[in-house]
C-alpha cells in the first residue's frame, strides 16, 4: 500500500507540491501575521520553495533532455537536407551538361544510368539501365562527354546491358595520337595502365598529345576521345615505340553514360573502313 502511494506521489509530484504549496501558504496567511510566529512561517515558506524546487529538478531535468534530443533531431535534419540539396545540386549540373553534349554530338546517343560495376579496381565492366527495348544492340559503343568507356558486351537483356570497358584486358581498340605525324597503334589495358602499342617507330609523339579512336576495325566510330599520351617508351633498337595512356573518362566514377547507336549523316568516315579491333 505504501509503496503504491509512494509511486502515485512520484507520477503526480507537481501537483502534490503545488498543492502543499497553496495548503500552506493559505494556513499561514490565515493566522495573520503575529510577530511570534512570523519567523516560523517565514521559515516553513522557505522550506517548502526548497522542497518544491527538489522535487521540480527531475522534471526540468527531464524537459532538458526532451528539448535537447528535439534540438538535436532538428540539426541532423537540416545537415541531411544540406546534403540531398548538395546532391540535387551536383546532379542537375550533371544532367545539364549530358543534355548539352547529347545536343552537341555528332553522334546519335541513348542515355544510360550505371547500376552496378565489377570489383575490380578500375572497374572493367558495369550495367546501365537500357537494353534492346531501348534500341540498344550488341557491341555498341558506350561513352560519356570526357571520353570513350567501351562496348556492349553479348546480346543486351530487354532493359539492362553488360558494358565491357577499355580497362578491360580484353578489350582492343584501334586508335591514333592527334598530331602531325598521326602515328596508329593499337589500344589496350595491362590488368592495370592503358597503353598504345605498335606504334611505327619513326612517329614522333609528345607527351601531352590527345589519342582517339582511329576508325579501323568494326565497332568504335573514328575520332572519339580517349585520352593524352602521358608517357613515351622508345626503345631505338625496337620495331615500335610504345605510349603510357591517361584516360579521358573516369572509369571509377561513372554513373550517367551514352551509347552511339549511329554517327549521324555529316560524321565523317574514313573510307568506309570500319573503326575498331575487338576481340
Amino acid at each position: 500500500m505504501l509503496q503504491a502511494f509512494t509511486h502515485w506521489v512520484w507520477a503526480h509530484i507537481r501537483g502534490v507540491t503545488l498543492t502543499l504549496t497553496v495548503v500552506f501558504s493559505t494556513a499561514l496567511l490565515i493566522r495573520g501575521p503575529q510577530a511570534s510566529i512570523g519567523p516560523l512561517r517565514w521559515g516553513i515558506v522557505h522550506v517548502i520553495a526548497a522542497g518544491q524546487r527538489i522535487f521540480s529538478l527531475p522534471i526540468e531535468l527531464a524537459h532538458l533532455r526532451d528539448e535537447n534530443r528535439y534540438l538535436r533531431s532538428l540539426v541532423l535534419s537540416h545537415i541531411i537536407h544540406q546534403a540531398e540539396n548538395r546532391e540535387l545540386r551536383s546532379e542537375n549540373e550533371r544532367l545539364r551538361q549530358l543534355l548539352s553534349f547529347r545536343e552537341r554530338s555528332r553522334f546519335s546517343l541513348i542515355a544510360a544510368r550505371v547500376l552496378a560495376h565489377d570489383s575490380e579496381v578500375p572497374p572493367t565492366t558495369i550495367t546501365i539501365d537500357v537494353g534492346f527495348v531501348d534500341g540498344v544492340g550488341a557491341n555498341m559503343p558506350v561513352m560519356t562527354p570526357e571520353g570513350l568507356l567501351g562496348r556492349v558486351e553479348g546480346r543486351p537483356a530487354s532493359h539492362r546491358s553488360l558494358v565491357r570497358l577499355i580497362s578491360n584486358p580484353s578489350l582492343r581498340v584501334a586508335a591514333v595520337v592527334e598530331n602531325e605525324d598521326r602515328g596508329m597503334g593499337i589500344l589496350r589495358c595491362d590488368g592495370k595502365r592503358l597503353r598504345v602499342e605498335n606504334v611505327a617507330q619513326e612517329a614522333r609523339v609528345r607527351e601531352g598529345d590527345p589519342v582517339v579512336t582511329s576508325g579501323m576495325g568494326g565497332i568504335f566510330p573514328p575520332g572519339i576521345y580517349i585520352g593524352k599520351v602521358l608517357k613515351v617508351r622508345n626503345d631505338p633498337h625496337a620495331l615500335f615505340k610504345e605510349m603510357l595512356i591517361s584516360p579521358g573518362a573516369r572509369l571509377d566514377r561513372l554513373e550517367e553514360v551514352f551509347v552511339v547507336r549511329e554517327i549521324s549523316p555529316s560524321a565523317a568516315t574514313i573510307g568506309g573502313v570500319p573503326d575498331a579491333v575487338d576481340r
